[in-house]
This record gives C-alpha cells, sequence and structure tokens, in this order.
C-alpha cells in the first residue's frame, strides 16, 4: 500500500514549514499564511484521496478494518472490471463476466387440495401467507385426482432470499380456479434464493479466479464448473458448494460431492439437481476424465451441548443449577414434567411475576432450541409425581416425550445459531484421501470449533453475548450426544466406502446452551 497523508496531516506539515520560514508572520487560521496553509492542505489533500483510491483499485485485494470485519478494498466499480478482466463467469447469461445477479428459489413443493377434477394450469401464482410479499409460480399444471389432491412444484418469482420459504410455509393462490382451496402448504423447502452478490463475494471469487486459473481439468476447474452450472433455462442450479475427489473412483476418474445450503441432511441437494449438473458437466466433453456427481452420506446424528458464561444483559432468567427437567407430554400450552414439583428456583421466578424461559431442543423439536415464557406451576397435575407448567405461547412443536428442558436466557437463539452454523460450514470426510489437497476444508466437528464459535457469537449490535465457555477442556463445556452415548470427544467424518456411496457430512438434531459451571 501506498503511504498517504490527510489533509490534517498536511496542513500540520505546512504550517510548521511556515513557522521555520517566517518565524515572525502569524499563522492563525484567518491569518494569509495560515488561509494559505489550508488552501495548500485542500488541494493536496485531494490530490492524496485521489491517489489512495487508485492504490486501492490497483489490485483484487481486502483489508481487515478496526472492529476485524473483513472488506475489499477495492470500489464497486472497479471490482466489475476486474471481474470483467479476469473472465469471472456471472450468472447474467451464456458469456457473460462479472457480479452475479439475484437469483430466484426453487424446488418447493407442496399439495393442492380442492374439488376433484379441478385443473390447475401451470404458471398460476401464489403468495407466502405470513407477508404477502414473496411471489411463487405453479412449474407444471395439475389435475386434482378422486380424493381431491395434486401434488404441486414451486418456483419462487420473487427473487432473492426472501424467496427462501421454509417447510410448513402457507402459500395462497392469487386467482385460484373454482373449487380450489385457497391455501398449500410447502412439504419441500424453497431454496437456492440469493441476493446480488456482495464486493466481499464478487473479491472471493476474482482472488480464486487469480489463485486457480482455468486449466482444462484440474480440481478447481471441476469445482468451478460444478458451482456454476446451469440447467436448459440458463439459471444456476444453485448448489452452495462442490468438493472434488480426483480418483476416487479409479485411474482418471473424478468424484464431484455437491451440497447446498441447509440445516443437516438439508444440505442434499436431490436427484433432480444431481442430474442437472452432471448434464451440465458432461456438455463440457473432457475427453481424459470419467467423472460422477455425487450427493454426501450423513453421519449419525448428534446432539450438542455447550455451558456457557453470559455477559451482562445476556443471562438466563433463573439458575436450572445444571439439572434439566424431564418432558411427559406436552400439548399446546401445558407442558407435564416429572416430579412433584417444579425445581425452586423456577417457581421462585414465576412468582416474582417474571415470566422465566425454558428451553428445550432435540428430534422432535429441531436442532435450534425453542424459548418459552413460563407465566404459572402446578404441582402434583395432573397425578401426584407429576407438575403441569403453563406457558405464555405454545411450541411450534410440542416437545416429545424424554426431551429435557434447562433454564432459558438472552444468549441462548444467538449462540445456537452461530454453532448450527458452525456445524453446517463443516465439508464432506476427507478420509479416503482422494480430496483435493489444494482445496481445504474442515471435515471434523471438533470441540475447540465449537467453543470458538459460542465465544465469537454476536448480536444485532454486534456485541458479545457470551464472556466464556468454561471447562471445554474437561469434557464439561461442550459434550456431545449420539444415541445414548455422550462424550467429549471431536465428531469425525468418514469415507470408507468410496465406489459406492458419497462421503459423510454431520448433522446435529439438537443444541443446548446451558448455563456454565467455572
Amino acid at each position: 500500500m501506498i503511504t498517504t497523508y490527510t489533509e490534517e496531516q498536511i496542513f500540520e506539515l505546512a504550517i510548521s514549514y511556515l513557522q521555520l520560514a517566517y518565524p515572525k508572520a502569524s499563522l492563525a487560521e484567518r491569518a494569509f499564511l495560515g488561509q494559505q496553509a489550508r488552501s495548500l492542505s485542500q488541494l493536496v489533500g485531494s490530490l492524496q484521496q485521489g491517489i489512495r483510491e487508485a492504490d486501492n483499485d490497483g489490485a483484487p485485494a481486502y483489508q481487515v478494518d478496526y472492529d476485524g470485519v473483513i472488506r475489499s478494498r477495492c470500489s464497486r466499480e472497479a471490482l466489475d472490471g476486474w471481474a470483467f478482466t479476469f473472465g469471472v463467469p456471472s450468472n447474467r447469461g451464456a458469456g457473460v463476466f462479472g457480479r452475479n445477479g439475484a437469483q430466484t428459489a426453487r424446488g418447493g413443493a407442496g399439495t393442492a387440495s380442492g374439488a376433484p377434477g379441478t385443473v390447475v394450469p401451470a404458471g398460476y401464482t401464489l403468495a407466502d401467507e405470513a407477508t404477502g410479499t414473496v411471489t411463487v409460480s405453479l412449474v407444471s399444471g395439475v389435475t386434482l385426482d378422486a380424493g381431491g389432491s395434486a401434488s404441486c412444484s414451486f418456483v419462487a418469482l420473487t427473487a432473492g432470499s426472501a424467496g427462501n420459504l421454509p417447510v410448513g410455509a402457507k402459500l395462497r393462490w392469487q386467482t385460484p380456479p373454482g373449487g380450489l382451496s385457497p391455501l398449500v402448504t410447502l412439504t419441500t423447502a424453497l431454496v437456492g434464493g440469493y441476493e446480488e452478490e456482495s464486493d466481499l463475494e464478487l473479491l472471493v471469487r476474482i482472488i480464486h479466479r487469480l489463485q486457480n486459473p482455468p486449466r482444462g481439468g484440474t480440481a478447481s476447474d471441476w469445482r468451478e464448473w460444478a458451482e456454476t452450472a446451469k440447467d436448459d433455462a440458463g439459471r444456476l442450479v444453485g448448489i452452495d458448494r462442490a468438493y472434488v475427489y480426483k480418483v476416487r473412483n479409479g485411474a482418471g476418474s473424478v468424484d464431484v460431492v455437491i451440497t447446498q445450503a441447509g440445516d443437516g441432511t438439508g444440505r442434499d441437494p436431490g436427484a433432480t439437481k444431481q442430474g442437472l449438473i452432471a448434464a451440465a458437466l458432461d456438455r463440457r466433453r473432457i475427453a481424459t476424465d470419467s467423472f460422477r456427481v455425487i450427493r454426501p452420506t450423513f453421519a449419525p446424528a448428534f446432539r450438542l451441548r455447550v455451558g456457557v458464561v453470559p455477559t451482562a444483559g445476556n443471562g438466563y432468567d433463573w439458575d436450572d443449577l445444571g439439572t434439566p427437567m424431564t418432558v411427559v407430554s406436552a400439548s399446546g400450552l401445558q407442558i407435564v414434567i416429572s416430579g412433584a414439583n417444579a425445581p425452586a428456583n423456577l417457581v421462585a421466578a414465576i412468582n416474582a411475576g417474571s415470566y422465566p424461559r425454558i428451553q428445550v431442543a432435540g428430534l422432535s423439536v429441531g436442532p435450534l432450541p425453542q424459548q418459552r415464557r413460563v407465566y404459572a406451576s402446578a404441582a402434583n397435575t395432573p397425578i401426584a409425581g407429576q407438575t403441569t407448567l403453563s406457558l405464555t405461547e405454545a411450541f411450534d412443536v410440542d416437545p416429545a416425550a424424554g426431551e429435557v428442558l434447562y433454564a432459558g436466557g438472552g444468549c441462548v437463539d444467538t449462540v445456537a445459531a452461530a454453532l448450527l452454523a458452525y456445524v453446517n460450514s463443516v465439508g464432506p470426510s476427507r478420509q479416503s484421501g482422494y480430496a483435493d489437497p489444494l482445496d481445504t476444508w474442515e471435515d471434523v466437528v471438533s470441540v475447540s470449533r465449537v467453543a470458538q464459535s459460542a465465544i465469537d457469537s454476536r448480536d444485532a449490535y454486534g456485541q458479545p453475548v457470551i464472556v466464556y465457555d468454561p471447562r471445554v477442556g474437561e469434557g464439561v463445556g461442550v459434550v456431545f450426544t449420539v444415541g445414548v452415548v455422550s462424550d467429549s470427544k471431536d465428531k469425525r467424518l468418514w469415507d470408507n466406502m468410496p465406489g459406492t456411496t458419497g462421503p459423510q457430512l454431520p448433522v446435529c438434531s439438537g443444541i443446548l446452551v446451558i448455563q456454565g459451571r467455572p
């Protein structure tokens, strides 16, 4: 980087020079020499700013700000120019280079219902019931069967991440034909929608292009081809990442393992995307390589429990003393737990009118903890030896019998989201030894990275929500549970059968963020 000076630094230098040259003259701001110094500093400062901008745009590079945020040094316009110069492909069309545009989500599915025989032509539109701002379209026409239902496929018309509607989202037909029920519930999520590429995302692709220029069949080429593969309509197939394993299927072979954004098994792109990418790669007619596009397999699901010490304002609503409550049954606004009475600290918080939170996570409710506030506790209800907790709001999914409840608090949701994001960032197993050695990725869910992710988690204002994660090295701060076996060992992934199945990805079935005990 070129060293430049600010206007104020130049002004001070000018004043220092004038003091030596004219020791008896006034150098006040409104004096002649003071005004000359200011005028000179403004002129030279403008030149210095131009030098800084030219230096920043002189090569695609990044910088780390004082707050640790990574940013592009180049201006937006310069990045677009560099992307074109180095031939970084864009999703805006065949032969177009530069920034990727916003992408619409696709792959959604649901069941339409209504009067048998009702015909719904392709192209009919629906809007999400929650906000009404996301519009999706029926991919192909359907006719309701004798039972009054038909499976439908949907693609978003609203570009960007807003179109990534989850399973369970309700869609309302906008102009339905007579006899059609107004709502459809998604049984398969809409995925793959994202906003226009940011400067930093584009910079990463430019640098990757410079470090890995096309060579006609290197591992980097295969990754690029898979991640930029388009369907017959010219749209990106929309995978999140491609991992390349050369000679995994024998000499001259290439296995390309594909994943998409999602949680756990939701990272499997499915057979349709697998076929589209295989077709796109086949069109390249690489003469020297046989290839396979492979979907990942998944390791046995684990639960993750992390103990944390929260920062001020992000603490727990009550102290569970490290002992969870066990769910007997749950329905709506009531949960029955084992024990003649609720924990004394929970009862005290309820009686104080603070509406304390409890949290639950696991196979029955999903990987992220759900927190709900408790406003009443009834001992020995509905039978002796059981206690009924009354909630201000029902859980999205009622916890199953045997799930455990811990104290909830301000740090729980933020830390859990960071931990799940880390687990979902871990790539497929490299255990077979065939993975590209120049393309490194994490393939182990490690205790150290779990603790780091928890400590690095930040709230919406960029502030830490926990102080630290105590007793990690003692097998207490971070605990994995697979089935009924719990330990604090790194969770390794396997690729034992490279000829028949894809390498493993991790699956986290539940995250609990509990009070750490130093």
